[in-house]
């Protein structure tokens, strides 16, 4: 059940903060967390920290499936 959230490098679009303008405000560093960011807090077991990235990733694309299912992987772990 996990396989799908240790795939690293599960991103849809490629990431680029040029086409997917979701606030308007320059947040260009706030908002570059990815699962390659997440995933090894999670393989450390700083499951935490990892949700703190992972809220973030959710906020900027709620429909980042991937982020949905490690957050939930993640939560059950504390």
């Amino acid at each position: 059940m996990l396989a799908l959230a240790a795939s690293p490098g599960l991103t849809a679009s490629g990431g680029g903060s040029g086409d997917g303008s979701t606030s308007g405000n320059s947040q260009k560093n706030a908002a570059v967390a990815t699962h390659a960011d997440a995933q090894p807090l999670v393989d450390q077991g700083k499951y935490r920290k990892a949700l703190k990235v992972l809220q973030a990733m959710t906020r900027a694309n709620p429909s980042d499936a991937d982020a949905w299912n490690l957050m939930g992987c993640s939560s059950r772990k504390l």
